[in-house]
């Protein structure tokens, strides 16, 4: 009867460690969706932020020179001074 007991608790034990890893299976597959699998999911989202910083990074560099860049051109509009017009004007052309 023991022995009855304890084949039957192994059978259990591997049916449900069975049916934990497809669980387990088809949950990883909902999630992922089309990526396949978890840690592609991560990586190609980590990979997604990664380019967004840098593009975020890249779009500030950008307007703040455009900033700089608009704000030489006033002061070369506003001075009456010729040097410093050249000078804004150089400063200017080496930016470009």
């Amino acid at each position: 009867m023991l022995e009855d007991a304890e084949a039957w608790a192994e059978a259990l034990k591997a049916l449900l460690e069975t049916e934990l890893e497809e669980l387990g299976e088809n949950l990883e597959k909902a999630l992922a969706g089309d990526f396949g699998t978890l840690d592609y999911m991560m990586t190609s989202m980590e990979r997604a932020n990664s380019l967004q910083e840098e593009y975020l990074t890249t779009t500030n560099k950008i307007y703040e020179t455009n900033k700089l860049m608009r704000t030489a051109q006033q002061e070369i509009d506003k001075t009456s001074n010729t040097v410093a017009k050249r000078r804004m004007a150089q400063f200017i052309e080496e930016t470009q």
